[in-house]
C-alpha cells in the first residue's frame, strides 16, 4: 500500500473487474477521510469524497471501486471547460450501478 498526501491505498476486493452486484456491502470505516485516485491518458486527478455528507454515495463508489468496477471505463461525455462524466462500464451513460 502506498501513501498519498497522508491517505492509505485501499486493498481491492475482487482480484478481477466486477460488473454485477446484489447490493454493495459497507466498506466505509467511520472516522476516516477518503478520497479517489483517477488515472486518465491526461493525468490524474485525486478527489476529495463527502463521506461525512453522503455516506451511503461514497460507501457504494468505494465499495464498487475496490471491486475494479471503474477500472478501463471511458470518460462517454466531456465537454470542454465544462464537464466530464464516467463511470458507466457500457461506456454510453446509460446503465450500471
Amino acid at each position: 500500500m502506498s501513501a498519498i498526501d497522508g491517505y492509505t491505498r485501499l486493498e481491492p476486493l475482487a482480484s478481477e473487474r466486477k460488473t454485477e452486484f446484489s447490493k454493495a456491502e459497507q466498506v466505509l470505516e467511520k472516522g476516516k477521510d477518503y478520497r479517489a485516485v483517477i488515472e486518465t491518458d491526461k493525468g490524474t486527478m485525486i478527489l476529495d469524497l463527502y463521506q461525512d455528507k453522503t455516506s451511503m454515495t461514497v460507501n457504494n463508489f468505494v465499495f464498487l471501486a475496490r471491486n475494479k468496477y471503474y477500472d478501463g471505463v471511458v470518460f462517454h461525455r466531456v465537454l470542454e471547460g465544462f464537464m466530464a462524466q464516467t463511470g458507466d462500464p457500457t461506456g454510453t451513460g446509460r446503465g450500471g450501478p
